[in-house]
């Protein structure tokens, strides 16, 4: 069974669907791509526990990301998301989670700017 993929910089525009069919996958890393969406078919992958998806162009992530079981880490540095969509990342059943693409939590003043959004701290 396939337990890591990595398709760092690769030019990928667009993942299909069936991503969502590598039920054993552990490590997803996409960094470096083209990528504007994923599929929400990246949600069906039960055994995903890292996943990296920095220096994309990314503008939104799915729903149901963060709810994955076993996800211990997720990076999105560098991507057009708002502070909003990155703050949600935390798997909430994930105590010591790391989210890569904050540089500091936003104040709540400042929760709607992206310059507060972006860097390389694990929260």
């Amino acid at each position: 069974f396939l337990s890591v993929l990595n398709l760092t910089g690769n030019a990928i525009s667009a993942l299909p669907a069936t991503i969502g069919l590598l039920t054993h996958l552990e490590e997803l890393y996409l960094s470096g791509n083209q990528l504007n969406r994923l599929p929400d078919s990246i949600c069906y992958l039960p055994n995903l526990k890292i996943i990296t998806l920095s220096n994309n162009e990314l503008q939104a992530l799915p729903e149901g990301i963060s709810k994955l079981p076993l996800l211990r880490s997720i990076n999105v540095a560098n991507n057009p998301l708002t502070p909003e969509e990155v703050l949600r990342l935390t798997p909430p059943q994930a105590q010591g989670a790391k989210v890569l693409g904050l540089q500091k939590p936003p104040a709540p003043d400042q929760a709607d700017t992206a310059e507060a959004a972006f860097g390389d701290l694990a929260i």
